[in-house]
């Protein structure tokens, strides 16, 4: 009965080090590529002062849509371009020939972003 037991409990040890080892090597131990973790569809919702969604595809096209909510019908849609560089983003709205850049940071789970002051959530 002791000599059982015994196995029982070095065969359970060694089913729970084999668990820890391969849990420990999980792919969410990666770093995130920030350039990568760009890539999406973004929302910022600012209330009054607009709704803002942009999408980066992973080819640097994307668009731009925003809308007023003080100005109804007066929505604004745009194809862009995109680079991003050591954490600075560049958007191009090709309609309007202008381009907006600035700092961004990707939190963690790569649900939020925030650029140029403003936060945008992932969809």
């Amino acid at each position: 009965m002791k000599k059982i037991f015994k196995m029982s409990l070095m065969t359970l040890a060694t089913v729970l080090m084999l668990g820890c080892v391969f849990t420990s090597c999980s792919k969410d131990d990666e770093p995130m590529d920030p350039k990568t973790a760009l890539i999406g569809t973004w929302v910022c919702d600012e209330g009054k002062d607009g709704v803002f969604t942009y999408t980066f595809n992973s080819n640097g096209s994307g668009s731009a849509y925003f809308v007023w909510p003080d100005y109804p019908g007066e929505n604004e849609s745009y194809t862009t371009t995109w680079t991003a560089t050591d954490n600075y983003l560049t958007v191009n709205y090709l309609q309007i020939n202008e381009t907006e850049g600035g700092l961004y940071f990707i939190s963690s789970d790569g649900k939020t972003l925030t650029w140029a002051g403003d936060t945008y959530i992932k969809r």
